[in-house]
């Protein structure tokens, strides 16, 4: 019988483990993680409940006595692949040279609830701190609020702007603007929003190179995601500073 999908989503994350041990790293050193699922809307909380059991075996998981937040940024999308299994894992790790200050830190969003306290593991962004220049990876950022709630469902122009300034708030923080992003993949649930997010992008002076898709996001209500790379120079901090809290 066919491997059901929680379990093939577990299998996606053991072989990242695999892959990554090769090359004498660990899923702990991942910064950034891609799930493309195919049919997301039929079984996203099983795979968040299956992502969790094995976030939590590796230590990932937030709990209390840990300040720091380990867990990778990452997009969760709807995606087909060829022999029509649970999905697709990409991800991005970084391995730090020994005795290296620390150069990554997971972020949370003033402006919205942490995904992890909803059942969802993954953080807001990701901050790769280089001596003249640094980089956020945005995670899939949507309609969501500060009590993890979607807004505005049905009126994708609100969602769109409101996912902006959710982009916004995640950036401003470390000292980087909307400005600031050099690339995004932009998620929408009906191809006519397209348009739409390139007219509300305009009128916010953004011109950002970006690959368009037509994909299910992870709530049905939800007509529109993003998510993107921002680059700035790196501002003095501190090594606390540096390794925040959650």
């Amino acid at each position: 019988p066919k491997t059901s999908l929680p379990i093939q989503a577990r299998y996606m994350i053991e072989k990242a483990e695999e892959y990554l041990s090769r090359e004498t790293a660990s899923y702990g050193d991942v910064v950034r993680t891609w799930f493309y699922l195919s049919r997301i809307l039929d079984w996203y909380s099983e795979f968040n409940e299956a992502r969790n059991v094995k976030y939590a075996e590796i230590g990932l998981m937030p709990h209390r006595g840990i300040g720091r937040l380990l867990l990778p940024a990452s997009t969760g999308i709807r995606g087909e692949t060829s022999r029509g299994s649970a999905g697709v894992l990409d991800l991005l790790a970084l391995v730090e040279p020994e005795g290296s200050k620390t150069l990554v830190r997971q972020l949370t969003n003033v402006g919205q609830e942490d995904a992890f306290r909803y059942g969802s593991a993954f953080s807001r962004g990701a901050l790769i701190c280089g001596p003249d220049v640094s980089m956020i990876e945005v995670s899939g950022t949507a309609a969501i609020d500060e009590q993890g709630e979607t807004v505005h469902s049905g009126n994708a122009r609100a969602q769109i702007e409101c996912t902006l300034e959710k982009v916004a708030s995640l950036l401003e923080p470390e000292g980087a603007r909307l400005e600031d992003l050099g690339s995004a993949t932009v998620f929408v649930k009906h191809a006519e929003d397209l348009s739409l997010y390139r007219e509300v992008a305009r009128e916010h002076g953004l011109e950002i190179p970006s690959v368009d898709v037509v994909a299910d996001v992870c709530r049905d209500d939800l007509l529109f995601e993003m998510d993107a790379v921002a680059v700035f120079r790196t501002a003095p901090r501190s090594q606390s500073s540096l390794e925040g809290t959650s």
